[in-house]
């Protein structure tokens, strides 16, 4: 039986791993510099201040005056490598064959699975493709199968977790919240929600007045609780340690510009008695006893030199950033190529097939829940191809440029075009079609030796 006073109750680090989620989310969308938009187009407040706003990613120094950190907020750039190397991994397992074998169902029941899995018209493989890329941002993530006048299964993403249990036979319970829309008149508005999931019951409450309030209820007529969990290793999100090698990164580019922009503003050294403070600038300012022997104003020079310690720090982040991300560089800070690349791609394959395997088992998981909301128990497979090895985009060029050189004919030069187009070029299908009329009068649109003409 659902109570009520259990609808804020939250697993116990809930909010610790939010903040990470939340860090990584923002790094992996190259979004650690997003407030710079908020004060374009506007004027640096004036104020000298040391205290006030300070940014959760850049962060601001001990005695730094409200303008001065203005300045650096505009100036301040994410270099984007957390989203770039997770854009790469979810690019690769996007381009790599998936196999669905279901037994003993109709042809309609498969063509749905495989067109339009969520109700939202994404095929199984773009939802296994998102369900990827989740667990690989957030370490975990969870699918939720729920039926109205067809099945369907959705995301339900770690930060949305609120609590869960376990007991001998399973899971015993699942809360997540989230937002849904609520439409009134001409106005769309965000209607803060929860779903409470147990063997027994399904309910849903909504916030009204800081109360939740029960709208549906219904008995669980699959006598399990609809959801199954993806995980990486141990949970902890792969593209952590990448997203805080990015935020090291924008702060150390913005101390260095910090101090190359100093030196061109009015860095001197002043007498207390001989010189307005009011007409300085924030910048450094060195502030001499009385009886100096320097009798007017200075400037003051950065020792040459001075930055090479911040270069070596950046070569030691993206050294740590390349090992990581297994992206090796030569001396020359050039590519590897041959075997030195293939070693190093074995170790993103890792990463591809850990995440293959995740995705697998909990999409298996997952269709035999939508089809028990058909009143079917099915055997399923699903198979994410391994193939991810770089190499075999090279062997496949060489195949086609043989058989044209052995001179097999059109067919044989076509049939071995599609199967390249097809493994490594994500085309429309609209572009198939045209691509298919070219290959088969042998246009030139697209030639492997030529590149696009």
């Amino acid at each position: 039986m659902i109570q009520e006073k259990h609808l804020n109750d939250e697993y116990y680090n809930r909010h610790e791993i939010n903040h990470i989620l939340k860090f990584i989310h923002d790094a992996a969308s190259g979004k650690l510099d997003k407030i710079k938009y908020s004060k374009m187009g506007h004027n640096a407040t004036m104020s000298k201040s040391t205290g006030g706003y300070r940014d959760p990613y850049l962060m601001r120094f001990q005695y730094e005056t409200q303008s001065h950190y203005d300045e650096r907020i505009k100036l301040s750039n994410c270099y984007g490598y957390t989203k770039i190397i997770g854009d790469s991994y979810r690019f690769l397992f996007e381009g790599a064959d998936k196999i669905l074998r279901i037994d003993g169902i109709s042809d309609e029941q498969r063509q749905q699975v495989l067109t339009n899995i969520d109700g939202n018209g994404n095929s199984l493989d773009i939802f296994a493709a998102q369900i990827f890329y989740k667990v690989l941002l957030d370490g975990l993530t969870f699918i939720g199968a729920d039926s109205t006048e067809q099945p369907y299964l959705y995301l339900i993403e770690r930060k949305s977790l609120q609590n869960m249990g376990h007991d001998s036979e399973g899971m015993a319970f699942f809360i997540y919240e989230t937002y849904k829309q609520k439409i009134e008149g001409i106005a769309a508005k965000q209607k803060e929600c929860k779903y409470v999931f147990t063997r027994e019951e399904l309910a849903e409450y909504e916030e009204e007045n800081d109360k939740y309030k029960q709208v549906q209820y219904i008995e669980n007529p699959l006598g399990i609780v609809p959801v199954v969990h993806c995980e990486l290793s141990d949970t902890t999100p792969l593209l952590q340690p990448i997203a805080s090698i990015d935020l090291n990164l924008m702060n150390i580019d913005s101390e260095m510009r910090s101090i190359i922009r100093n030196q061109a503003g009015l860095n001197f050294l002043v007498l207390p008695d001989s010189t307005d403070m009011n007409t300085l600038t924030d910048q450094t300012v060195i502030m001499l006893p009385p009886g100096s022997d320097i009798q007017r104003p200075e400037w003051v020079a950065y020792p040459s030199g001075g930055l090479n310690g911040h270069f070596q720090y950046i070569q030691f982040l993206q050294d740590t950033l390349y090992e990581i991300s297994r992206l090796r560089r030569t001396k020359t800070n050039q590519a590897e190529s041959g075997l030195a690349k293939t070693l190093d791609f074995t170790q993103t394959r890792a990463v591809l097939n850990a995440g293959a395997d995740a995705v697998e088992q909990a999409v298996e998981n997952a269709l035999k829940i939508y089809f028990q909301y058909l009143g079917q128990e099915v055997d399923v497979s699903y198979s994410v191809d391994r193939n991810f090895e770089l190499a075999d985009f090279d062997d496949q060029i060489r195949q086609i440029l043989s058989l044209q050189s052995i001179g097999l004919g059109q067919t044989a030069e076509a049939a071995a075009k599609r199967e390249f187009r097809n493994k490594y070029i994500k085309l429309t299908p609209e572009e198939t079609q045209q691509s298919d009329s070219e290959i088969d009068s042998d246009e030139p649109g697209f030639t492997l030796n030529g590149g696009i003409q």
